[in-house]
């Protein structure tokens, strides 16, 4: 084990959790601010869109790479049927 490694490693395991959840609670203040005069009925509407527009982009982000392993399982197959 190479223990300089080991510590950069051991100092990110425990930083990026408090980054994240830094992050996240600005980005809950900064929505609750946006949306601070606003009804809920109006505030559901907001964000029924914003949940269907991050749904499409994480599905396309998810699926991205899907041809491409079919393709390389097809050439597989190809190349050792001969």
């Amino acid at each position: 084990i190479l223990w300089s490694g080991f510590g950069k490693i051991l100092v990110f395991i425990i930083i990026s959790p408090l980054v994240g959840f830094l992050i996240g609670g600005l980005l809950m203040v900064l929505v609750a601010w946006i949306f601070r005069g606003s009804t809920p009925y109006q505030a559901a509407r907001w964000f029924k869109g914003g949940q269907l527009f991050a749904a499409a982009a994480y599905s396309l982000g998810h699926g991205g790479n899907d041809a491409q392993k079919t393709i390389g399982i097809i050439w597989l197959l190809l190349i050792t049927a001969g």
